[in-house]
């Protein structure tokens, strides 16, 4: 019937590219601002207020007209003014609003193809730019307002700060059991491996007095957020594997881990030594930890590193080989 397809038409290769152009031109654009101010804004006139006019000032004489055209000026041609606060201020605003719309045209395309780690990563810095922002806007504003408008302000300035305060007050509470946790109020990360893994608590100590080495420890697929690779995140010693889904977020995918995770299984289940002895050799592996973890994921054959290795460390479950 001669209709174009629209989904077809917006799906065109080069209606994208010309999108994604004209969208990284728009956002550099936007970036010109804030850079042609910092290279410009140096020595001159006596500096404009950019976020309120103080009572009495010389600007708030000015007739409207007058106060537009130095406001223009400021704006669009800052050398004419000295350095100021609120000069700072505004490119912190700029700065943020920049980081919010970046990734509406660009992002950092991970393993997971959209642009979700892209948004945390820059929303959180906007987020902190824009607080010191109303941080030093409130308290121009304070400053600034005449008396009723000053009250006005300053009462619906307190009811906002305390509507702020519910959340963290509240899951201060909700966190920490009205400050009474279950066993006992501490700063100390690695307390609960002292009740859910003493023995692997114990051998951890001992392996942060150790000579440093790759360590070999049990892992899963599905091991995120687990207690997995906890050896190594305790005793700062690198593994031969850790999370295998995070790794993969972090290094760009899994090629780099290779058969890591199959390599780890054939070295505790194996019969044979040259293989386990392969595989110490290629990830230079110094030490071997045997403990609950393992022998709960793999079918440990021990008798060859009894054989060929030396235990260094050995507490009930838990048995520390070390590679010559």
């Amino acid at each position: 019937n001669g209709m174009m397809d629209v989904a077809a038409f917006f799906k065109a290769t080069s209606l994208r590219r010309f999108a994604y152009l004209g969208g990284l031109l728009t956002l550099l654009a936007l970036l010109a601002v804030p850079l042609a101010f910092l290279s410009k804004a140096e020595g001159g006139r006596p500096a404009l207020p950019a976020l309120a006019v103080r009572p009495g000032s010389e600007v708030e004489g000015m007739k409207a007209e007058e106060r537009d055209s130095s406001l223009s000026s400021f704006i669009f041609h800052p050398s004419s003014f000295g350095p100021q606060p609120s000069s700072f201020v505004l490119l912190l605003i700029l700065l943020a609003a920049l980081l919010v719309l970046a990734p509406e045209f660009v992002y950092l395309r991970d393993q997971f193809g959209w642009r979700m780690n892209t948004i945390f990563k820059f929303y959180y810095q906007a987020w902190l730019m824009w607080s010191l922002a109303a941080a030093f806007g409130a308290a121009v504003m304070l400053q600034s307002l005449r008396r009723v408008w000053n009250w006005l302000y300053s009462i619906g300035l307190i009811i906002l700060l305390l509507a702020a305060l519910t959340y963290p007050t509240l899951s201060l509470l909700n966190k920490t059991n009205n400050f009474h946790p279950p066993f006992g109020l501490t700063l100390d990360g690695a307390a609960h491996l002292d009740r859910q893994y003493p023995e692997d608590a114990k051998a951890i100590r001992w392996l942060q007095t150790a000579p440093y080495g790759v360590i070999a420890e049990a892992t899963t697929p599905t091991a995120s957020y687990s207690d997995y690779a906890h050896i190594s995140t305790y005793t700062g010693l690198p593994a031969v594997l850790g999370w295998p889904m995070h790794e993969s977020q972090w290094r760009g995918g899994y090629a780099e881990q290779g058969t890591r995770m199959a390599d780890l299984q054939r070295l505790y289940e194996t019969n044979d030594w040259s293989v386990a002895q392969a595989i110490l050799t290629q990830y230079n592996v110094r030490y071997v930890y045997v403990g609950t973890l393992e022998r709960n994921t793999y079918r440990v054959n021990e008798t060859k590193f009894q054989r060929f290795l030396r235990p260094v460390y050995q507490l009930g479950n838990v048995t520390i080989y070390e590679a010559p």
